[in-house]
């Protein structure tokens, strides 16, 4: 099945699209496969960040940017990245916490990918919590 997206409901579409931007944008919607959510909106933006903060801890930066000299560096998302794109839709469907939890315990035991770390229960909470609270923080300020 092909992934469908759409970003016109995102409020800065035009800036999402730029030479700047659009990697990053790429990224995102191909990370709705991995993080098991097919939208970011105001209610699940701290759930998209956190999921993607732990597939981050698992298989690395997926997103490389040049940095001139045809060099690369691994570029993980922030916050803000993601949450620019809130509106962005895509036809993944959303699963539980519990089942995309399950889903990177498996890859981590599978190693599919060739580089995954192996991280402990307390671990994957940790990162998870974390980066929820630090998006919780930054929609409250931005709401402010």
């Amino acid at each position: 099945m092909a992934l469908n997206w759409d970003i016109t409901k995102c409020n800065e579409m035009v800036e999402l699209q730029s030479d700047t931007e659009w990697p990053i944008t790429n990224a995102i919607i191909w990370y709705t496969i991995g993080v098991d959510l097919g939208e970011i909106t105001n209610n699940n933006v701290g759930e998209f960040y956190a999921r993607v903060k732990l597939w981050e801890a698992i298989q690395g930066a997926t997103l490389k940017m040049y940095k001139g000299d045809n060099k690369t560096d691994d570029t993980y998302l922030s916050f803000e990245d993601v949450r620019k794109r809130i509106g962005l839709t895509t036809n993944v469907s959303d699963t539980s916490r519990t089942k995309f939890v399950n889903k990177a315990k498996r890859i981590m035991t599978e190693n599919r990918f060739g580089h995954s770390n192996q991280l402990t229960q307390t671990e994957i909470d940790a990162i998870l919590a974390n980066a929820k609270l630090e998006a919780e923080k930054k929609m409250e300020g931005a709401n402010a």
